[in-house]
């Protein structure tokens, strides 16, 4: 937080991009820090749409429950072995943040992914309510996956 905020006292570019396409907002949704999100979406200069090379924004990251990704979500103390990390929990703080502040619940990411679909299979058992609240579209997945299907059909 201390370095984000001397950042942007000089006038570093919070939004600056990884080879991944993360921004600063995207890395600490996943790490389930609410207070540097609050902070971040403080600032007039923050883009809170954006999605990495994957089509995740910070809401997609914020929801990742303890299975989301290849290894689930890991959360390993500084100076100790990767495999000794415990798994983190989705943050539904972070994620209410980004909402009240207008992020679409419906964004889909590249796989057609919506965040109630990540929530529900990386099992952010927190999060779900909270995006059903938001009038998170569950068909939204399952249409795509069937014009896809139609697609294919037409093409064989």
């Amino acid at each position: 937080m201390k370095t984000l905020y001397k950042k942007n006292q000089h006038n570093a570019d919070i939004n600056t991009k990884t080879k991944l396409l993360r921004t600063p907002l995207n890395k600490v949704c996943f790490l389930g820090r609410a207070d540097v999100v609050r902070f971040l979406l403080d600032q007039p200069q923050i883009d809170y749409k954006w999605g990495d090379i994957k089509g995740r924004n910070p809401l997609h990251n914020a929801i990742f429950g303890p299975k989301g990704g290849r290894d689930g979500k890991k959360v390993v103390p500084k100076g100790l072995d990767l495999q000794l990390g415990t798994f983190g929990r989705d943050c539904p703080e972070a994620a209410q943040l980004l909402l009240e502040k207008g992020l679409d619940v419906n964004l889909q990411d590249i796989d057609g992914s919506t965040a109630l679909h990540i929530a529900c299979s990386s099992e952010a058992l927190d999060s779900i309510p909270l995006l059903m609240a938001y009038n998170a579209d569950v068909w939204t997945y399952f249409n795509c996956l069937n014009a896809y299907s139609k697609i294919l059909s037409c093409l064989t």
